[in-house]
């Protein structure tokens, strides 16, 4: 497996021995264990008689070195796939795949239509027969679990090579099963690494195997201060702390420096005040650093930095930090540019000169800023009530404050330490998908909110969303490419940037030229040749998907994941990423949620009981979703007790859900009726069993024979109660089980399909036209079941298809029922308190608030441009009569007035409003002056006339109206939205509080921030 690249100083590729004892013959590969006297790939029975030797020898000998003979049509040296090592031992090398794979792509044939439909035909057969032998017992024993995942590698590149997309999809599908024997091995190569047990079902789960593959190779990937030892799948502990014995660590080990305190009155005050405290670091002349609060603006920059507790930057007991961590935070930040374009937050900034345009905040920005806000200094400790009710508040205002933030700045100890200059995209990917600040659920509030993220390295800080601006191919790990990423900032100068950035692009041109000129020539050029290149694209591509989503971009489209605003979509979104996050009090969770879905996170805090939290959440939604109730986690609402709430779970917890289709809340049960599903929507089935499953003594595993008009199926289901349960079922009338929607057409496979198993109080049938149902009898095919039933336990089901598996017929068999049309209701404990929690508005967009109100100013830059071409007009009749002096004047009036001829620019908005945009920055005073100095001077030389009083007059007309708009936006809207916004985050805000003008400003916004994101995209693409 040594042709793929691996990481920069990474491990050592896994060592695949050399057991194949048979050649080849070139026939036809599917018939090929019968010819050499062995079974078929799918005779199961047949092979758990050879032993596990002969096993891994035919394997090896058949779906590896026969693979590539019938790839290439001819036989391949297999010495060259054979190293041996100095004890005499022989291994697989597969590095002489390369030259071959890159020759047989620049031929003919790889763009062959029947070739392609051979070898797609070819990597099927050897896909299915791969499978087969993962099912094996002997499967599991050396080197049996190597020979697969080596085979297993080799369909992956050769599919990568044939472009088999449909293919690719078959065989990449994620690892959700332990009895994979070539998952097992990477699941211990990865926990041998260091990986967190949690983190490895993560990401067996979730990548192809030569992502992960390659992500096992990576050296030392999380914290040395980290442990993971008492970590198991089903919870990462690792990254928890101990709020009583919390240390505060040092940049150094060795270092003792005094912490420096934020003044905590004015801080104290700030947030009591309603308003958000930011902080900076100054130092004196003898070098010691002390910290400056003041409260955020609209008009501030600042940045708010995101971190995970266990790298010891929190402090519990004071608002405090280590003068050595400050110093480091002050030059992280001040490093920091804003990127060179953001529509969503209107900012151009061009690096080199250290100048930006803040669209938002309407202001021309030289230099960075010292300003950020970080919660160990901003967020008041102690137990005294007032505290409390301070740190709840600085809490509730945690949307406001990473959505309002100018960058949020990602602070992890290992990409601290880490040196990411030369090192290949791929590394710097798989590195991030380590960081411990993906898998907590703060920071994943943090990531939601950011408009803007960086991530801190040793030697950078780099936006990882730009990643997907590089060309992979084309660079290679001598490359600096970090130079080249807008957004990146480095310890380089100007001219050192552009020195490396120069390079770079001589040596991509050379290699796009060559290309041309072999493509004219009818030569094959090197994309087709460089298949490691596409290997690590793939690789690439795959590891970045799950980067991005974790970091909520979008790799492909190049758009940030923003929150929709519809609360079930948004909600849905939240709680599947949260899933896959822990934290230490899972209580947490809740506010997050709140935070994000814009509840008023404060009314959260101050309920008492995780049930009361999850329970005024949900009944917050306009619906339920179903998949809830599939939800396996052991974390559910006494989950042991008799009630009908059994289905609610406390917190997320790696089971995720869907959206659709949802149980409408109405009283004491929640419903779902099969008609009202929506078109192309699969609707979930329904099985009801003819009799009642006791819940104390009845089977955990049973068969079910699901019975319809054209056929009937069998299903395993198994139960999944938890020790010490007491729900009695005895007063039910019988069982009913639901299993997942989209399901609809089953394949017989491993497949766990989610369901739930609840039992019938009644049920009732009626035909379709009638309107009073009656009693049970009829047929349950051609009439609506209504069915009223109280939640058991969450289930899996496994399809079987028509015929039971010797292997479970000593399972208890039940028939049951699958009608189309149905009505399930299922009973709930309608809670004490069932009012909804109040919802701020979204955040209102200042940008869209300036564009929109300065348009209406818009049609004063044509005053200006009449103004123009009679200065114009002046200066070409008449410039021999001014004095010099005069003439320079007309001529720079000329020049800084020429720009507002764009607003005759209608296809092209952006720039027709860039007139007025330069007014809002200020910058339109300029012209105004010199229009102004220039008018007046010349009415000294020479009495005015007629043109000169009409450019007086249209000067003063063009700029009054702009100027003016620009102040009220800039000094009366902005600050008051702002201020009404934040006034939104109060603990006693209500929807009916809201300020006026904002109302006014959220109409006007409406959809406008979504336009500017997409345009956003399109600008990047």
């Amino acid at each position: 497996m040594d042709h793929i690249q691996l990481p920069s100083d990474g491990l050592e590729p896994i060592a695949v021995p050399h057991a194949a004892t048979l050649m080849y013959d070139g026939l036809d590969f599917e018939t090929y264990p019968a010819r050499v006297s062995f079974p078929r790939h799918d005779d199961l029975a047949g092979w758990q008689e050879i032993d596990s030797d002969k096993t891994a020898g035919f394997a090896q000998s058949w779906l590896y070195f026969g693979l590539i003979d019938a790839f290439f049509g001819r036989e391949i040296d297999r010495e060259q796939f054979i190293a041996n090592t100095t004890q005499g031992q022989s291994f697989v090398t597969s590095a002489a795949l390369l030259p071959l794979l890159d020759d047989w792509r620049a031929s003919d044939a790889s763009d062959e239509s029947a070739e392609k439909e051979r070898l797609d035909a070819l990597l099927r057969v050897s896909l299915t027969a791969l499978q087969r032998f993962s099912l094996l017992p002997q499967s599991s024993l050396s080197p049996m679990p190597e020979i697969l995942l080596s085979a297993r590698i080799l369909i992956t590149t050769l599919c990568v090579a044939t472009n088999s997309d449909g293919l690719v999809v078959a065989q990449l599908r994620p690892w959700t099963s332990s009895t994979d024997p070539a998952a097992d091995l990477l699941r211990q190569k990865l926990l041998e690494a260091g990986w967190c047990p949690w983190k490895v079902r993560q990401i067996l789960s979730e990548y192809s195997c030569l992502a992960i593959y390659y992500i096992s190779r990576l050296r030392d990937p999380t914290a040395h201060h980290i442990s993971h030892a008492a970590c198991t799948e089903d919870r990462c502990i690792g990254n928890n702390v101990n709020m009583a014995n919390y240390a505060t660590r040092h940049t150094d080990s060795s270092c003792a420096c005094q912490h420096a305190l934020v003044p905590e009155a004015k801080m104290r005050s700030i947030i009591d005040d309603g308003g958000i405290p930011v902080v900076r670091v100054k130092f004196s002349k003898t070098g010691d650093a002390c910290l400056q609060v003041k409260r955020a603006t609209p008009r501030t920059r600042y940045i708010a930095i995101s971190h995970v507790w266990s790298d010891g930057l929190g402090n519990p007991h004071a608002n405090s930090l280590p003068q050595c961590q400050l110093k480091r935070f002050s030059r992280s930040v001040k490093l920091l540019t804003p990127p060179i374009l953001d529509f969503s937050q209107g900012y151009m900034s061009i690096p080199q000169l250290n100048i930006s345009f803040d669209g938002k905040r309407m202001m021309l920005a030289w230099g960075t800023t010292e300003w950020f806000w970080l919660d160990t200094l901003c967020i008041p400790v102690g137990s005294d009530d007032h505290s409390i009710f301070l740190k709840s508040k600085a809490i509730n205002q945690m949307a406001a404050i990473y959505s309002g933030a100018h960058q949020v700045l990602v602070l992890d100890s290992v990409m601290q330490a880490c040196n990411i200059a030369g090192r290949d995209p791929c590394h710097v990917l798989a590195q991030l998908s380590a960081l411990a600040w993906l898998g907590r659920c703060w920071t994943y509030q943090e990531g939601a909110l950011a408009l803007s993220l960086q991530v801190q390295c040793a030697d950078c800080s780099f936006a990882p969303t730009l990643f997907g601006d590089v060309a992979i191919e084309t660079f290679d790990s001598s490359d600096n490419i970090y130079v080249l990423l807008p957004g990146t900032t480095t310890a380089h100068g100007t001219w050192s940037r552009i020195g490396q950035a120069l390079a770079i692009g001589i040596k991509w041109t050379r290699t796009v030229t060559s290309d041309a000129l072999r493509g004219l020539r009818g030569l094959p050029t090197s994309s087709k040749r460089k298949i490691r290149a596409l290997l690590a694209r793939h690789i690439y591509h795959q590891i970045g998907d799950v980067v991005g989503r974790e970091m909520r971009y979008d790799w492909r489209s190049k758009n940030p994941f923003l929150l929709s605003g519809n609360t079930m979509q948004d909600f849905v979104l939240c709680w599947n990423s949260l899933a896959q996050r822990t934290t230490t009090m899972g209580g947490d969770v809740h506010v997050i949620i709140a935070n994000l879905l814009r509840f008023n996170a404060f009314s959260i805090l101050a309920m008492k009981t995780l049930e009361e939290r999850i329970t005024s959440i949900l009944w917050s939604l306009p619906a339920i979703p179903l998949s809830l109730l599939f939800n396996r986690s052991k974390q559910r609402v006494r989950p042991t007790e008799q009630h009908a709430n059994r289905w609610m779970p406390l917190w997320p917890d790696w089971y995720t859900i869907t959206e659709l289709p949802a149980l409408e809340i109405q009283g004491g049960v929640l419903t779902l009726a099969s008609n009202n599903i929506r078109d192309g929507e699969q609707r979930p089935v329904v099985l009801m069993l003819d009799l009642l499953i006791q819940a104390h003594d009845g089977p955990t595993e049973l068969l079910v024979e699901s019975i319809s008009e054209t056929r009937s199926n069998w299903f395993r289901v198994v139960l999944h109660r938890q020790p010490g349960d007491q729900f009695d079922s005895g007063k039910f009338q019988s069982t009913v089980f639901v299993i997942h929607p989209g399901r609809s057409h089953y394949t017989v496979a491993r497949e766990e399909i989610p369901a739930a198993c609840l039992h019938a109080n009644a049920i009732l049938y009626k035909h379709p036209d009638e309107t009073t149902p009656d009693s049970c009898q009829g047929n349950a095919q051609t009439r609506k079941a209504q069915l009223l039933t109280t939640f058991d336990c969450p289930a899996t089901a496994y399809f079987l298809g028509t015929i039971v598996p010797p292997a479970y017929s000593h399972l208890p068999k039940y028939s049951a029922s699958s009608p189309q049309n149905y009505t399930l209701a299922v009973e709930h404990d309608v809670p004490q308190h069932t009012r909804p929690l109040p919802q701020r508005p979204q955040n209102p967009a200042f940008l869209v608030v300036t564009a929109l109100l300065l348009m209406l100013s818009h049609p004063f830059s044509y005053f200006l441009c009449a103004m123009n071409a009679l200065v114009i007009y002046q200066d070409v009749t008449e410039h021999t009569a001014y004095p010099f002096y005069l003439g320079v004047l007309s001529k720079l009036t000329i020049v800084t007035h020429s720009h507002y001829f764009l607003a005759f620019l209608y296809i092209l908005p952006p720039l027709a409003i860039l007139p007025t945009a330069l007014a809002a920055l200020g910058l339109g005073v300029i012209p105004f002056v010199i229009g102004i100095v220039y008018v007046i001077l010349k009415a000294e030389v020479r009495e005015m006339g007629a043109i000169d009083k009409a450019v007086l007059g249209l000067l003063v007309a063009g700029h009054s109206p702009q100027i003016l708009m620009a102040a009220v936006v800039r000094w009366y809207i902005n600050p008051r939205v702002w201020k009404a916004w934040l006034e939104t985050y109060e603990p006693d805000w209500e929807p009916g509080k809201t300020d006026g003008l904002l109302k006014t400003v959220l109409t006007m916004t409406e959809g406008w921030s979504e336009r500017l994101t997409q345009l956003e995209g399109w600008f990047r693409r």
